[in-house]
């Protein structure tokens, strides 16, 4: 037996989890931790200057490891400054293991500075939250955090541990105290006859659809997507994805639904008969009109291994709680088993409708683009987008926060491999900066661009200074138009066409100069305003070791 503090402790249950960085923003009610880390070589400390900048790093991590990130605030008022990402990092399921400080509990009588209860603040955001009273129960309570965050459907877990339990002292076996959590393997596939009845519903469909949501990607389910819907003849949708669900080069991948409206999600459902909802939330409106969305001619299928998704909204004629990919191999098997001899030339046929209809909607969607004006100097979007497109190789990721551009974005910029593309997620700004510093270091060192809005690079705008202290190789492109353009837009769908009024608090002046900023935080920074310009800065800093920030200007639609 060893006698060790609860700082020493919470370090090697870390370790025992094979946690190599933590992500945080230190303060005085962490202070023996920080010291703990600072001793142990195996762990690198990466310093945020906020906590919404290691927050959105460590959900970053969490989403390109794939396993849980381990992220340490400062008390209740940095709880409260990292409440918006964990929010984000929630409502993407990111596994994470979140740690924070509290005052010593000797002290709880006299509400002393930083006095709080962060677990009972965190709940709303996070899928667990439990404040430690006990040094003895802190590898206990830390190993379960990792288990939950990992267990599916993943999540944010909290613990809260106030100072003394760090200083205080515990008894522990050397040998058996520390031990890695339990993963628990949660896959399962359903019962024969649903399978069948699955397959039967797919072969006499006339117009069968895949929808596709985050958890195709969190389930490696793309092949298995892919193959089916190959197998039916069936166009695939994203449903507000933030990651990416099948390679959209696939011929049969018809880009994401546009879940501005429920008028515009019926308007693109509107020509099929069965559909089937894939690892997604449906639908998570912006604005609703009162319209069916799925009529009751319609077939709707759920298969997806959170059950909360499952017929959360929207009425279904079946809901299935399985293993996407496991399920979808086994549906394929059964139509090879029952298919009729004609069936193949009918998903042939189907199969070239679909990327027949792709390649229209690609045409007009460029064509839109092309025919609006644009106010202001700078790129158009398409022209931003396709420099991407032209420079990005296949194994960069890209981390898209680029707002109003998003859509022309993942229309037009090429993704083929798993975990190539990272959205921001669940409505908030900020995410994309810290997101691409974690997502870095959480891919084994994979090269990241971050497209990111002006507007929205002010949120986290700190997180130069973390990518430039830790030498993180993220190029960072600031689509600069001056404004929240995506609020002009929506107030302009709110008005029913009518333009935003010019009074609105949507223009960023005076203009930042985001070049002088980036220097502020000793990174790189270069103004472009053409796609040749572009071109060549992108090209020069993806050969860079360290981070770079590239202003590129943007001109917006009429």
């Amino acid at each position: 037996m060893t006698t060790l503090t609860g700082a020493t402790v919470l370090v090697r249950q870390l370790l025992a989890e094979g946690v190599e960085h933590v992500f945080g923003n230190p303060g005085t009610t962490e202070q023996a931790f920080v010291r703990e880390v600072a001793r142990t070589p195996e762990l690198t400390y990466v310093l945020g200057l906020q906590e919404s900048i290691a927050a959105g790093a460590a959900d970053g991590y969490a989403r390109a490891a794939g396993r849980p990130a381990f992220l340490q605030l400062h008390a209740a008022a940095g709880v409260g400054n990292a409440l918006g990402m964990l929010y984000s990092a929630q409502v993407g399921r990111a596994p994470m293991v979140v740690y924070c400080g509290e005052p010593a509990t000797t002290l709880s009588e006299l509400e002393p500075i930083l006095y709080g209860r962060p677990a009972s603040m965190a709940k709303e955001f996070v899928k667990c939250a439990v404040r430690v009273d006990d040094v003895a129960q802190l590898a206990t309570l830390t190993r379960r955090a990792f288990k939950i965050a990992a267990e599916a459907p993943t999540g944010v877990v909290m613990l809260s541990v106030p100072q003394n339990v760090l200083d205080d002292t515990v008894e522990i076996d050397d040998e058996a105290g520390f031990f890695a959590s339990s993963r628990i393997d949660v896959r399962t596939v359903p019962a024969a006859e649903v399978v069948e009845d699955l397959a039967w519903r797919l072969l006499t469909a006339q117009r069968p659809v895949l929808l596709c949501g985050d958890g195709v990607a969190r389930s490696g389910a793309a092949d298995a997507v892919v193959a089916l819907a190959e197998q039916i003849g069936a166009p695939i949708f994203d449903v507000s994805s933030s990651e990416l669900t099948v390679p959209s080069t696939t011929p049969l991948f018809q880009g994401g639904l546009n879940m501005l409206s429920d008028r515009s999600i019926t308007r693109d459902l509107d020509p099929f008969d069965v559909l089937v909802g894939l690892g997604a939330s449906f639908f998570p409106l912006i604005n609703v009109s009162g319209a069916a969305l799925i009529r009751s001619d319609q077939q709707f299928v759920q298969i997806d291994p959170d059950g909360w998704e499952l017929g959360k909204n929207r009425p279904a004629d079946r809901l299935i709680r399985a293993d996407i990919p496991g399920t979808l191999r086994l549906i394929g098997a059964a139509i090879d088993r029952v298919a009729g001899p004609d069936f193949g030339t009918t998903a042939a046929a189907r199969t070239a409708d679909v990327v027949s209809a792709r390649q229209e909607r690609d045409k007009r969607f460029v064509a839109a683009l092309e025919g609006r004006g644009a106010r202001g100097a700078g790129m158009t979007p398409l022209e931003l987008a396709s420099v991407l497109a032209e420079v990005l190789p296949p194994e960069v990721i890209l981390v898209d926060e680029s707002v109003s551009m998003t859509g022309t974005v993942q229309q037009v910029v090429p993704r083929t491999i798993p975990g190539s593309v990272l959205r921001a997620r669940g409505g908030g700004l900020g995410q994309g900066m810290p997101t691409a510093i974690g997502a870095h270091l959480g891919s084994g060192g994979r090269r990241v661009v971050a497209v990111v809005g002006d507007g929205a690079s002010m949120y986290t705008v700190q997180s130069l200074w973390t990518a430039a202290r830790h030498g993180v190789p993220v190029v960072f492109v600031i689509c600069n138009n001056g404004s929240y353009h995506i609020l002009k837009k929506n107030m302009q769908y709110y008005q029913n066409g009518a333009p935003a009024e010019e009074t609105l608090p949507y223009d960023l002046m005076p203009a930042i100069d985001m070049v002088a900023l980036a220097a502020g935080f000793g990174v790189e920074g270069e103004v472009v305003d053409s796609a040749d310009a572009l071109r060549k800065s992108l090209g020069a800093a993806l050969e860079r070791p360290g981070p770079s920030l590239i202003d590129a200007r943007v001109s917006t639609p009429e």
